[in-house]
């Protein structure tokens, strides 16, 4: 029984493989028409684009448990790169009494219909990660998964960006973990310069 039930695979598997229709290849002209409108910057860039310039930042990092925050201060210079198409941000100042410096790059991909940043710093040695949208109030939210090196657990890391009325950049930052209050982990004030 096992013999014949292994022919009838062999026998039947060329035909089911020859019954699956090929794939579709798009027209090479609307394929491209297409991958052009999906990579060509559009008004969500154009949002990135106001906030490029430079910027002098005053920073308070709160410690879970501490009442006071630490203060640090540096700027940051963000320009649109690459056609337009990130936003790249190189941030400098001292944290600690220590010289910090951070990047980032921040993106709209309208493949997948979310925004994109990574962030990178002298203080730690992974690339996170964040995704999100700008909420009903016009603010970037984005969020990302990191491992505290500490604890060891993986947090939730929370980003909101948005502009003042007054004009200045605002940055909150928010980490929640499992079995863990949301706390403020961060605020950042930006203020352009003239």
């Amino acid at each position: 029984m096992r013999i014949l039930m292994t022919l009838l695979v062999f026998v039947a598997a060329p035909s089911l493989v020859m019954a699956q229709e090929e794939p579709q290849v798009p027209d090479p002209e609307e394929y491209m028409r297409a991958y052009t409108e999906a990579t060509t910057p559009g008004p969500e860039h154009a949002f990135l684009a106001g906030l490029a310039g430079t910027w002098t930042y005053e920073n308070k990092m709160y410690m879970p448990g501490s009442p006071q925050p630490i203060l640090s201060s540096g700027k940051t210079v963000m320009e649109m790169v690459m056609g337009g198409r990130y936003l790249y941000a190189v941030h400098e100042g001292s944290m600690n009494n220590e010289r910090f410096e951070g990047r980032s790059f921040t993106a709209y991909d309208r493949t997948a219909g979310a925004y994109f940043a990574t962030w990178a710093d002298n203080v730690g040695l992974g690339i996170m990660v964040f995704q999100g949208q700008r909420n009903a109030e016009g603010a970037l939210d984005l969020t990302a998964s990191y491992t505290d090196p500490v604890m060891g657990e993986l947090q939730t890391h929370r980003m909101v960006q948005y502009l003042a009325a007054s004009g200045e950049l605002m940055m909150e930052y928010f980490i929640s973990s499992e079995g863990m209050e949301t706390y403020k982990a961060m605020e950042v004030k930006y203020t352009r310069d003239e």
